[in-house]
């Protein structure tokens, strides 16, 4: 009977040397960016010991940069039932929830975030991708308070305020709404698309001077979509005629 305890013990101790190996060959090579191989690594450390929540975290990961996201999000789910729950790990499946379409788990992924009270940078992400999937989802009423707190956390973030600008253009407060793609642009001056957005919330206030000039900053950096936003200028500066004619 000992003789086979000590057999079975000395079996154990060599598939849990074989898996730490196989784990770290998994380490090395997604941080070589070779993930095909992590991937087979991560595996043989699993079928060797299938708890290790760091090896499925492993394997998330790798699925998340080759965007296989629903293989990531079914090893996250096992890898959160291994471990304490952590603000990157909870952020990142999130984020695979959300190009996965699954709007509703994300967001309760991200309220998982902010429930656990992660560090201010988490906390601000966790908040502007609420934000994110309810302009998706066509809410923009819904993603304001999130994103404000969002920028609150973490004001020098020019995607937050993108997202914002988006968000009050769709709620119709235009005049906010150019504010923040101002400040997306203040922070990020080659964000084009803030340009073109700016340009046409700037449409939206009659300001055609102004979106001319949205439109001037946006030739250097994206000729396609500034052609587009002056596409638009003529029957804009003709409504603004009109109006004016109107109030004659």
């Amino acid at each position: 009977m000992a003789l086979a305890i000590a057999i079975g013990g000395t079996t154990t101790a060599l598939a849990d040397n074989r898996a730490d190996a196989y784990a770290r060959q998994g380490d090395q090579s997604f941080r070589a960016g070779d993930y095909a191989n992590a991937v087979a690594a991560y595996k043989k450390a699993l079928a060797l010991d299938p708890k290790r929540g760091l090896v499925y975290y492993g394997l998330a990961l790798c699925y998340h940069q080759q965007q296989q996201w629903q293989l990531a999000v079914d090893n996250w789910k096992q890898a959160r039932a291994l471990l304490k729950p952590e603000g990157a790990m909870l952020l990142t499946m999130g984020v695979d929830y959300y190009h996965l379409k699954k709007y509703d788990d994300a967001l309760h992924t991200f309220q998982d975030v902010i429930a656990i009270r992660t560090p201010d940078l988490d906390q601000a992400m966790a908040n502007y991708w609420t934000g994110v999937i309810y302009n998706t989802m066509g809410q923009p009423e819904r993603a304001l308070p999130p994103l404000r707190q969002a920028i609150n956390l973490k004001p020098d973030d020019a995607d937050f305020f993108f997202e914002l600008g988006a968000a009050l253009s769709g709620v119709k407060q235009y005049g906010d709404a150019a504010t923040s793609y101002k400040d997306a642009v203040r922070l990020r001056p080659g964000f084009a698309l803030a340009y073109y957005n700016l340009g046409l919330v700037y449409l939206a206030l009659h300001r055609t001077s102004d979106a001319e000039q949205a439109c001037d900053k946006l030739q250097t950096l994206d000729k396609p979509k500034a052609d587009e936003l002056r596409s638009k200028l003529p029957a804009a500066a003709a409504e603004q005629k009109n109006q004016a004619k109107g109030t004659d």
